[in-house]
């Protein structure tokens, strides 16, 4: 009995590196075959099938962070405007780096300006 289980533990010690998962969860749930088709037939049809993926931008601080995050945000609409993906959402629109915020205030101010020479042109 001693020899026995000593020979199955040195068999596993050999063999525990040979042992694999499968990494793909989808592949572990059973789907019918005639359940396949149909979402095959309603994926042709429809959108259904993209996917969301998150992104996290790092930096050593909040600055640049932020500044991360709006260089990830213009890249995401250069790939939205060439059909890449079809949306995205993102929190660099809403918090803005120290840059882009002086960049807005520059031009809200440089229409200000142009909106208040247009009134007196007006007037």
């Amino acid at each position: 009995m001693i020899i026995g289980c000593s020979l199955i533990i040195i068999a596993c010690l050999f063999g525990f590196r040979h042992v694999g998962f499968n990494e793909d969860i989808g592949d572990l749930n059973y789907i019918p075959k005639d359940l396949k088709i149909s979402e095959s037939k309603l994926e042709k049809l429809s959108d259904i099938t993209s996917k969301s993926i998150y992104t996290i931008s790092y930096g050593n601080s909040e600055s640049e962070s932020l500044t991360r995050n709006s260089q990830l945000s213009q890249f995401l609409e250069k790939e939205k405007q060439e059909g890449k993906i079809l949306s995205y959402n993102s929190i660099g629109n809403v918090v803005l780096s120290k840059e882009d915020q002086q960049k807005r205030l520059k031009s809200g101010i440089n229409s200000g300006i142009k909106t208040k020479k247009t009134r007196r042109f007006l007037n």
